[in-house]
């Protein structure tokens, strides 16, 4: 309902809207009905503004109470207080459950709390009420962040964060979220529309709207798109941001042009969760999950499935001119950039409109061709090829990234993303992976501001002896088709009896 603007007379027809959530029609939070009422009367210019509210007669006399007396205002940290928690514990400022009490009474929910003892269910006033009442409220958070994962709890009273708690607080992501992506990731089986579900799940798009009759539209988006959903939750806001993804994946026409603020919102959400649950994939150790997420982050940015050809993320390439480029024996994204903004030419020249064409060959220019090297450190890595290194020791990657291409359009030029609403760099991803699927380091480099970059990632080796490779992964977080590996051997042997691993 929001609006930019005031006028003389304001009209709010209603003051109820339609939760899809709840499924029914619920009242505005009073605070909202008189901050429309707060347009009425422009500034400078009238000398007074009118407002008329329409309600049912029911609550008439509810609405000239609270809209003619003062309206206390109260304190909500308690609905959102495991968060807060959670923050708290991972920032350090908590490490016991003493600190979290104190920590309360310096809050405003303390001082309402004793003010109106009624509206947060006290029912004791006391001191020692009050003190019950506020280790009772940790008890119950505590326990319920231990059971997500979020804290572990030692001797009762001690409170220490785990990664997921980090990543939770890092991200500003709810703690119910973090835990049902880890549960999903362990318990699935990482499929691209599985865990596109997942992201789908989460907490923060538990407020998408959901208006009257939309599950009707939703159903008949669902008849269109790809992949399945539960068709028995069309009134889910859930369900309702699965849809919406996957019809930014496939560009299918929106049947309202309410969706298509609703795809910005979802997408506003989604890159931030992403980068949470590869670092919980990555916790885990799930290389393969880790690396689908990454590649759904692509697919976010550039609004495409993992079967279209990654040249139709070149301006003016449709699928068409990519299966055309095809023939002509450019087959993916790394070989046109191997030819610069000429190959570009020689590979589209009659395939694109000429209007596309400067555009074409001035983002060829400016995507990079990445090198990627790892070495593994430590006396024993260096003496010999295959380095050695011992079981389950700990050893340190020496990698070097470098741009084999020319740089075009500065540093702070974007991404062509015409389907992204937002401008985005891009950013990369270092992972080293084992034989059987095991994420042994994973690293966020962000955006490369030189032609070179170097850094370590610190790892255990493999617990199986002999002969094996690592797999160092390059992903790029925002275009298909630029990633790279290195496959790095590496003969595992039994570590040394008190002995430590190079280092």
């Amino acid at each position: 309902w929001g609006v930019n603007f005031p006028a003389r007379l304001v009209v709010v027809k209603g003051t109820e809207f339609f939760d899809g959530k709840s499924g029914r029609y619920v009242d505005f939070p009073i605070t909202d009905v008189l901050q429309m009422m707060g347009r009425a009367g422009r500034p400078q210019f009238d000398d007074k503004g009118i407002s008329c509210v329409f309600v049912e007669q029911s609550k008439k006399n509810f609405y000239k109470k609270f809209l003619y007396e003062p309206f206390p205002v109260e304190s909500s940290l308690k609905d959102v207080l495991h968060n807060h928690m959670n923050a708290e514990v991972a920032g350090g400022t908590i490490k016991n459950k003493q600190d979290a009490v104190e920590y309360l009474t310096w809050t405003y929910f303390f001082r309402r709390l004793l003010v109106n003892p009624a509206y947060y269910h006290l029912h004791e006033s006391s001191t020692d009420g009050v003190q019950k009442y506020l280790l009772a409220l940790i008890d119950t958070t505590m326990d319920d962040l231990e059971n997500a994962g979020c804290v572990e709890i030692e001797d009762d009273f001690h409170i220490v964060a785990t990664t997921i708690g980090h990543i939770a607080s890092y991200y500003y992501l709810d703690y119910r979220s973090v835990q049902l992506i880890r549960d999903a990731l362990l318990a699935g089986d990482g499929s691209l529309p599985e865990l596109v579900q997942v992201l789908a799940d989460t907490q923060e798009f538990d407020e998408l709207p959901v208006r009257h009759n939309e599950e009707l539209l939703n159903e008949q988006l669902a008849n269109e798109l790809p992949w399945p959903v539960d068709m028995y939750a069309l009134d889910s806001p859930h369900t309702k941001a699965a849809l919406l993804l996957q019809a930014h994946f496939v560009h299918a026409p929106m049947p309202i042009s309410d969706y298509i603020n609703d795809t910005k919102s979802v997408l506003d959400q989604s890159l931030r969760i992403l980068n949470a649950m590869v670092d919980i994939a990555a916790d885990e150790g799930l290389l393969g999950s880790a690396l689908d997420l990454m590649r759904l982050s692509q697919m976010i940015v550039q609004a495409a499935m993992p079967e279209d050809s990654d040249l139709m993320q070149l301006p003016g390439v449709d699928e068409q001119a990519a299966a055309a480029a095809q023939r002509r024996g450019v087959s993916n994204l790394a070989g046109v950039l191997a030819g610069g903004g000429k190959g570009a030419q020689s590979a589209f020249g009659g395939l694109v409109a000429s209007k596309h064409m400067p555009k074409l060959c001035s983002v060829v220019d400016q995507l990079p061709v990445m090198s990627v090297t790892g070495v593994v450190e430590g006396t024993a890595a260096e003496r010999k090829m295959p380095p050695t290194v011992e079981a389950d020791e700990d050893y340190t990657l020496r990698v070097s990234i470098r741009r084999t291409n020319a740089a075009h359009g500065g540093r702070s030029a974007k991404l062509y993303t015409p389907h992204f609403h937002k401008p985005k760099d891009l950013g990369w991803w270092l992972a080293l992976g084992a034989e059987d699927g095991e994420l042994l380091a994973l690293k966020r480099i962000g955006t490369l501001q030189n032609n070179s970059y170097s850094t370590t990632l610190t790892f255990a080796a493999p617990l199986e002896h002999g002969a094996t490779k690592l797999a160092l992964w390059l992903v790029a977080d925002a275009v298909r088709g630029l990633d790279k590996r290195q496959d790095i051997p590496v003969l595992v042997v039994p570590a040394r009896n008190g002995g430590e691993g190079g280092e």
